[in-house]
């Protein structure tokens, strides 16, 4: 079997994890076609691609959004190895390392299939940009403190001007992300559906929409040419956008592939992930007393 190896080094000082996985799957006879020492974002992943069979991504959800972006057109399926703080994406801990590369090996795995979001922005009718995202394709104002005004459409039908720091459009996996700091709603990861999430709407009863995956979604930035705000896919890739700037979202071509090496019940992990994060706050404050 061929395997590539991508991690973040910030939390992985000088790689020390990343190297231990390669010894291991070494030794159970698994070629380690690349790692992020000679990986960049300049380097030909069509290169790597047919002969890959798997990609391990070592880090927290960040850096799996990051393989997941770059990665799942080629219908590569991505194992996460948990090195950072909640690990959504990253299901595996580091000491379950040997016995997840052992169940994929003999076969025991699931392959969790998550929709892909992707986003073309639009001036005066042209082409500008286009990116896809696994969680989120946010709108906000990071330039001034001004309010958007963003005009949103579904399927052509208007749903409403939400006026307000931005908008969210998210997946089913991005349902637990910002989305749900801004009060969505959490939706079962591994269906298709689109979220549409405005953020802090100056409104009264501005509440988040559910739609059909198959649906196509519009933006319009309801300002002067003059305004710029931007838009933000899974908060790696950024565009500036202008008053009159249009965003179209579709559910992706392909879809990313999640290797669980468990049955896991989606709803144990956010009650434990997120009950974690809350007790860990409030007992770091109690210690501080």
């Amino acid at each position: 079997m061929n395997f590539g190896i991508l991690g973040n080094n910030l939390r992985d000082k000088n790689g020390l994890f990343r190297k231990s996985v390669e010894e291991l799957l070494y030794k159970k006879a698994i070629n380690v076609l690349f790692n992020d020492e000679i990986f960049n974002d300049s380097l030909e992943i069509e290169k790597f691609a047919p002969q890959l069979d798997c990609v391990i991504c070592i880090g927290g959800d960040g850096t799996f959004l990051y393989v997941a972006r770059r990665f799942y057109r080629y219908k590569i399926p991505i194992l996460g190895i948990n090195h950072g703080n909640l690990g959504f994406l990253t299901n595996v801990e580091r000491a379950d390392t040997e016995n997840a590369i052992d169940q994929i090996l003999a076969g025991q795995y699931i392959l969790e299939k998550r929709m892909m979001l992707e986003g073309s922005v639009y001036r005066n009718g042209k082409l500008l940009y286009k990116d896809t995202a696994l969680n989120d394709i946010v709108i906000k104002n990071d330039i001034n403190s001004k309010i958007i005004h963003v005009k949103t459409y579904y399927d052509n039908l208007l749903i409403d001007n939400y006026p307000g720091d931005g908008l969210i459009v998210c997946t089913p996996t991005g349902s637990t992300a910002y989305s749900l700091s801004c009060g969505g709603p959490i939706v079962d990861p591994n269906i298709d559906q689109i979220i549409i999430t405005p953020i802090c709407p100056h409104i009264l009863f501005a509440r988040s929409v559910v739609t059909s995956g198959d649906r196509t979604i519009r933006a319009i930035i309801d300002e002067n040419e003059d305004f710029e705000c931007v838009v933000k896919f899974d908060d790696k890739e950024t565009f500036t956008l202008r008053g009159r700037d249009e965003i179209i979202y579709k559910k992706a071509e392909s879809k990313v592939k999640i290797i669980a090496v468990a049955k896991v019940n989606f709803f144990d992990v956010l009650r434990y992930k997120l009950y974690s994060r809350g007790e860990n706050l409030r007992n770091n404050e109690r210690e501080k007393t």
